[in-house]
């Protein structure tokens, strides 16, 4: 990752973000915060990789096996530990309703009824109950334990990301509905270079990867007449992809025509306002942001 470049289209994005007068000074404050501290971590992260020979085989992979089950995805402990702190203290720094969440969390864990290995540890199941529990806990900042499990083991799990998918084939085109590299599901997409090849993002390690230009990136449905889109005009270069017969969706940039860069986990905030147009439609998207909200 090259760190100062990843800044500076960070700086960019949230120039953008700050004119957008329906999403909150305070979120996009949160999410500056959050996301210098994902790249600064990310190459500092120390992960131990399985060795090759303890990877799918390629016939395995085509089978649509991931590199490595997200139950069992290494990340630094230590890191995220750290990390888990820095990101409580981040939200007891914000608004009102995000600093009684985090102060609810710290006294949790300062009388050991919640670890942040235990969050770490239903993280990785994809287990819902405990975030489920907080939010009832903390309705008035129901994703606040998510948020900081997250952005805690992020930067970890996006360096073992990068570091496992050299040992995907190259220049192939994924065919399931899952990430190759960890088996998550993907919550953004880009439609890249004149071709308009796709590429989707996972939602878990961030690796992405191309798949095909016309299926549903959940249930893999190909038939055109169940696959639409629509735009907004006030989000020109992103567009909703839906799927009739799952009711799913995933947003699309493409800035192909646009002076912009995309970077997935900014763009999924800037194009909040598409979320509530698909649920307006009646369609659903499985996955939270990259920041557990």
């Amino acid at each position: 990752m090259d760190t100062n470049r990843e800044l500076r289209i960070l700086s960019g994005k949230l120039s953008s973000l700050r004119k957008k007068d329906y999403i909150p000074s305070g979120l996009v404050d949160l999410a500056a915060k959050a996301h210098e501290s994902f790249v600064t971590a990310t190459v500092k992260a120390k992960v131990d990789l399985p060795h090759p020979n303890e990877l799918p085989t390629a016939d395995q992979l085509a089978q649509g096996a991931p590199l490595v089950p997200r139950n069992s995805f290494p990340f630094d402990a230590i890191q995220a530990s750290d990390l888990f702190f820095e990101h409580l203290d981040m939200l007891k720094k914000s608004h009102d309703s995000l600093t009684q969440a985090a102060k609810e969390i710290e006294k949790a864990v300062r009388s050991n009824e919640l670890t942040p290995d235990q969050a770490f540890e239903e993280l990785l199941a994809d287990r819902p109950g405990l975030f489920t529990d907080w939010a009832g806990r903390t309705p008035n900042a129901p994703k606040s334990l998510a948020f900081v499990t997250q952005c805690a083991m992020a930067p970890s799990i996006a360096r073992t990301g990068r570091d496992l998918a050299v040992f995907l084939p190259k220049d192939s085109i994924w065919k399931h509905g899952h990430c190759p590299v960890c088996g998550s599901l993907r919550h953004m997409a880009e439609l890249r270079d004149k071709e308009g090849y796709r590429y989707l993002s996972c939602s878990f390690c961030r690796h992405q990867y191309r798949v095909r230009r016309l299926s549903c990136p959940f249930c893999n449905e190909t038939d055109f007449e169940k696959l639409s889109f629509f735009t907004s005009d006030q989000e020109p270069g992103f567009r909703i992809d839906v799927c009739t017969s799952c009711s799913m969706y995933v947003k699309t940039s493409d800035f192909r025509s646009l002076d912009k860069v995309s970077l997935p986990v900014i763009d999924d905030l800037e194009s909040l306002v598409l979320d509530v147009l698909a649920a307006d439609k009646g369609y659903s998207r499985p996955t939270n942001s990259c920041w557990g909200f």
